[in-house]
């Protein structure tokens, strides 16, 4: 079981943007019922909820952002393949969302924003500045910033998936 350094309640979502102690970290992962073509060797991946990222990619987050966030070594199996990876933790967590603009929001703070109905996430830019890698303290999922992004589209890094871009004012 992962466990965080520091557990100390701060209002918001439980352990997301937290270093974890790596004690209790598994070293090898397993793929069960695929094969490289159901799962090739992505450089930007996740297993059970956590990225698994190459080492060229912990080089471009490292650039940018030396010596924040966690790397933590993983092999990961399959029926027919090998591939060395790293457990990526983020260890930014901010809170970042404009108060009026970012919509709706539940009754604690958090972003509840629903597909299909009107929604919008908008950060505020000087929170944000600075920052390439980061978990939001009062919404779901990991954020990052152009650059970031724009250096992974560049490089054509397998298995990068961004969602949504964000305004930031």
């Amino acid at each position: 079981m992962l466990q965080l350094i520091d557990p100390t309640p701060d209002g918001g979502r439980i352990s997301s943007g937290r270093p974890i102690l790596p004690d209790n970290v598994p070293t090898r992962a397993q793929r069960r019922g695929g094969s490289l073509m159901t799962f090739p060797h992505l450089e930007f991946d996740q297993l059970n909820s956590l990225p698994f990222v190459s080492d060229g990619v912990r080089d471009m987050i490292e650039a940018l952002e030396p010596a924040v966030h966690q790397f933590l070594p993983v092999e990961v199996t399959g029926r027919d393949y090998v591939a060395r990876r790293h457990i990526l933790i983020v260890c930014n967590r901010l809170d970042t969302l404009h108060p009026t603009l970012t919509f709706p929001r539940n009754e604690r703070g958090f972003y509840d924003g629903v597909i299909g109905k009107p929604h919008a996430i908008v950060h505020r830019a000087n929170a944000i500045a600075g920052y390439h890698l980061w978990h939001e303290k009062y919404a779901q999922g990991l954020f990052a910033s152009d650059e970031l992004v724009g250096r992974m589209l560049v490089t054509e890094t397998s298995g990068l998936f961004v969602s949504d871009r964000h305004e930031a004012v």
